[in-house]
């Protein structure tokens, strides 16, 4: 059970809503719900608070353990929301597991990144190569159009001379 899920199971207990217990500890509802959903972790004097108004210590709240009877006879001892080394340890393993989820979707945004990055440059490269080799295909279809304006213009220049000298040949005959 993490702590989060602790904190909502003693919540709960207490017959508390999240803007029940915010109001009491001078925190938003907002906070209380990152609290449950393991997305944050509360301070420590929000932690003391939280235990002094959910009736359990520190170290309960952070570990699950329950408070160390003294075996005394008689109605328990008042729970003092006193923080264990053990619930120290606990709140920084907890902080550190917080931490590291944090990092997730700034190293997914990282290689997101960098996926697309080596896509566009693999889609330069290609597109680069497409217009080359267009511009070899148009560089061949300029030189062949300049080949068939030649022979057009011989073609031309052939009927220009029947031509006339069919029309010298009538004018003489005339």
């Amino acid at each position: 059970m993490t702590i989060g899920q602790r904190i909502a199971a003693l919540r709960k207990a207490a017959g508390l809503s999240q803007e029940a217990l915010a109001a009491q500890l001078g925190v938003s509802r907002q906070a209380i719900g990152k609290w449950e959903a393991d997305a944050s972790l509360p301070g420590i004097d929000n932690l003391q608070e939280l235990a002094k108004t959910l009736g359990a210590s520190c170290d309960e709240l952070l570990t699950g353990a329950p408070p160390a009877q003294a075996g005394a006879v008689g109605p328990a001892p008042a729970r003092e929301p006193v923080l264990s080394l053990a619930g120290a340890k606990a709140l920084l393993a907890e902080e550190q597991r917080a931490g590291q989820k944090r990092h997730i979707p700034l190293y997914a945004a990282l290689i997101g990144l960098v996926a697309l990055i080596l896509a566009s440059v693999c889609v330069i490269f290609y597109y680069t190569g497409a217009v080359r080799r267009m511009q070899g295909q148009v560089a061949a279809l300029s030189g062949r159009v300049d080949g068939l304006d030649q022979r057009i213009d011989q073609r031309i220049g052939s009927i220009e001379s029947s031509i006339r000298q069919s029309l010298e040949e009538q004018a003489s005959l005339v």
